[in-house]
């Protein structure tokens, strides 16, 4: 029986995405779909590989494929292909054995052929994988194809290729689902669905194709500002983010999120925080529902449901006082420098 990490997820109710195949087709050599959890980056691979009938290799990836041994290993099997095999000896030169392994991988697979690396933030950024990955797509034949799905931008031992321009990125401004989209999902779920709620919930999620599936099945709630984010999303957001950030992190979340837009400057001085813009610019980076903007100076501001719920949480959490202080502080930043906000 294969590995589920080797299968290709089966697409069920998948809405069709072909703008997004066209600029997949466009992304040569290298695809990397990068977005928050939920943004719909493994049904977009899926989808493509089955539009344009491509012989895939799927992986998934987990923390264990730091280990690249392991990571071998299973693309060997993977690829059901007598493959270079990772020896002891081999071991102290990891990307040289990644090239002959890649080498010897893409001249025993028969074109078209694609390596789809899904669930790459799993890695650690210490993983001597980032370096054999950047050996893979050196091999890598005229008509070879890999496509990374990723909650986070491509890591720094990958950044010499992404400024060759070797790597494309698809982000999550290009995810995000278009109003027809969004009207297509909700035919699947729930048919006969009207063209007003598709139209809240596309504003409500901000063409987050998770939050639609899950505001969809929780309607209840969403005309009251306070009551903008169903309880499913809730456990949604406190799962993905508050549980995985440290306490000094989720304070900084709770805060900023009384500013509709912020600049590192300001988020620094509303939390008396000096390190607030690297946490927001790493969360940015790491997928986090961060949304960041590069003009002048550069800004960020949440996903509309991901602000609603830390608002909602910092009513639930912070003192009236503390709540209190924390919005003059806001609204004096706001005085002081509106023009972030624009």
């Amino acid at each position: 029986m294969p590995l589920a990490k080797l299968v290709r997820p089966a697409l069920r109710g998948v809405v069709p995405r072909p703008r997004l195949f066209k600029l997949l087709d466009a992304c040569r050599p290298v695809a990397w779909v990068w977005g928050p959890p939920g943004a719909g980056k493994t049904a977009l691979a899926a989808g493509y590989v089955q539009s344009r009938r491509l012989r895939a290799l799927w992986y998934q990836c987990d923390a264990g494929d730091a280990d690249v041994g392991a990571f071998f290993a299973y693309l060997a099997r993977a690829a059901r292909r007598s493959l270079p095999r990772l020896t002891k000896e081999r071991e102290v030169a990891p990307a040289d054995f990644a090239r002959d392994f890649f080498r010897a991988l893409w001249d025993r697979t028969r074109p078209p052929a694609v390596l789809v690396l899904d669930g790459y933030e799993a890695l650690p950024p210490e993983a001597a994988l980032h370096d054999a990955l950047g050996e893979a797509i050196g091999q890598l034949p005229p008509e070879g194809r890999v496509i990374v799905c990723s909650r986070a931008e491509p890591p720094a031992p990958l950044a010499r290729l992404r400024a060759n321009r070797v790597i494309s990125t698809v982000g999550w401004s290009a995810l995000r689902l278009t109003p027809g989209e969004t009207r297509g999902v909700l035919r699947q779920l729930a048919p006969g669905s009207s063209a007003a709620l598709a139209a809240v919930l596309h504003e409500r999620s901000g063409g987050w194709a998770a939050g639609i599936v899950l505001m969809q099945q929780e309607r209840r709630g969403l005309a009251a500002e306070r009551r903008r984010v169903p309880d499913g999303i809730v456990d949604y957001f406190a799962n993905e983010i508050m549980a995985k950030a440290d306490r000094e992190t989720q304070a900084i979340l709770l805060e900023t999120a009384f500013l509709p837009r912020f600049s590192g400057t300001m988020a620094e001085a509303l939390t008396g925080r000096a390190h607030a813009g690297r946490v927001l610019a790493r969360l940015h980076r790491d997928g986090g529902f961060v949304l960041q903007h590069a003009e002048p100076p550069v800004a960020y501001e949440y996903h509309p449901l991901v602000r609603a719920f830390l608002l909602r949480r910092a009513y639930a959490v912070l003192t009236t006082a503390g709540r209190a202080a924390i919005q003059r502080r806001a609204a004096a930043l706001l005085e002081r420098d509106g023009h972030v906000t624009e």
